[in-house]
């Protein structure tokens, strides 16, 4: 059992840096980020504050976590991703 909490603690380690890590190439306005967004209209400042909220959500969600508070990590996690499925779907409409 204490195998699968070391396991779970890795990949939640690993999904938060990579998480992290997107949001940090968006405020550093890295070149592939500004391309791709750049093509949906999103301006410097503007793909600068997505990141900076991305990153806030990750330290947020990692936060409720710690906290013992998996309700609303789940709900978190749940909404988050609707959110991306809405946005899959909006997409694959156009």
């Amino acid at each position: 059992m204490q195998i699968l909490k070391i396991i779970w603690a890795g990949i939640l380690i690993v999904l938060i840096l990579l998480a992290v890590s997107s949001g940090v190439t968006k405020i550093m306005l890295m070149q592939p980020d500004a391309s791709f967004f750049g093509r949906y209209g999103f301006t410097n400042p503007l793909m600068m504050s997505f990141g900076f909220t991305q990153v806030l959500g990750v330290v947020s969600l990692v936060l409720l976590v710690l906290d013992g508070n998996t309700l609303m990590a789940v709900i978190t996690s749940v909404a988050t991703g609707l959110l991306v499925a809405v946005m899959i779907v909006s997409w694959k409409q156009r």
